[in-house]
């Protein structure tokens, strides 16, 4: 109702991208006063609630929250991470999210641990939001085609199969 012209889903082009980010053509904002993202990371670190709390901020195209920070574009959930728990043990760990609802803009301190990205990426495949094989959008071969290349591996050459399927040579190597 905003008057704009319809781009997808019956909304204009910014509502459509909050429909998409956020399942609410209304909610989230795309720009924050100066420490306004950081206020808020610290007035809700102590949030007792069970359900996701979900970032009002900008978010990446991957869905995750950012911040500025001393001149540098942090992860959002990181921070709370830190604000809650403390600073990672080492730094390559990843602020994990254990809600598995798929929610990369879910900030609240329950959901978040410090997790090695072996373990991050196990949760993530037990909450079924690791994006793999035919869960990928992007996949152009499912487990048909699969089955297919593997029968004709070592009778055709790679770049014959990967030509018969739309995809390179090195794909069909990893099949």
């Amino acid at each position: 109702g905003c008057g704009k012209a319809h781009h997808a889903h019956g909304f204009c082009a910014r509502h459509a991208w909050k429909y998409k980010t956020y399942g609410d053509p209304l909610a989230g904002r795309t720009t924050a006063g100066t420490g306004e993202p950081q206020r808020w990371i610290k007035e809700h670190a102590s949030y007792g609630g069970d359900d996701c709390l979900r970032w009002p901020f900008e978010v990446t195209r991957h869905g995750y929250g950012t911040v500025l920070h001393d001149g540098r574009r942090r992860v959002a959930s990181r921070m709370m991470c830190e604000e809650a728990h403390g600073p990672a043990p080492l730094p390559e760990m990843d602020a994990a999210h254990s809600c598995g609802n798929g929610h990369r803009a879910c900030m609240n301190p329950k959901h978040l641990s410090w997790k090695t990205r072996a373990g991050n990426v196990a949760d993530a495949v037990q909450h079924g939001t690791w994006k793999r094989g035919t869960m990928d959008p992007g996949a152009k071969l499912d487990e048909s085609k699969v089955r297919e290349i593997r029968r004709l591996a070592g009778n055709v050459k790679q770049r014959d199969i990967a030509k018969m399927f739309g995809v390179n040579q090195q794909q069909v190597s990893r099949v």
